[in-house]
């Protein structure tokens, strides 16, 4: 009979022994986190997209680098180093954007923290 709060072994794409060695061990903060990104970031991806489309590529790129560095903390890696990769394209040339291998990242979170969570 596990806590309440105790997360899966495995969640696609999260690092889940990196993640609970950052959190101790504590699943709870862990799942708090992991909550936290499922209802705050999971779309960051479309506010990118609409930035760009809107010539705004500063905001686009300070939507970036929040991502990469929320995505890092929970250890989500194939998105951390999908929206890493975009936002260092979007801070050297504008016009050349990696965004749809974000959202792929995004979209495989999102599935995998709805059913873990």
């Amino acid at each position: 009979d596990k806590p309440r709060d105790a997360l899966p072994e495995v969640i696609d794409g999260i690092d889940m022994t990196a993640a609970r060695t950052m959190m101790r061990g504590n699943d709870a903060i862990l799942r708090k986190l992991l909550g936290d990104f499922r209802n705050s970031y999971l779309d960051k991806d479309a506010e990118i997209r609409d930035a760009l489309a809107a010539g705004e590529v500063e905001a686009a790129t300070r939507l970036a680098h929040t991502l990469k560095g929320v995505s890092g903390n929970i250890r989500a890696t194939r998105a951390y180093d999908a929206v890493s990769a975009l936002d260092q394209q979007l801070r050297d040339d504008p016009k050349n954007r990696l965004l749809d291998a974000l959202s792929g990242r995004l979209q495989e979170l999102k599935k995998a923290l709805d059913e873990a969570l």
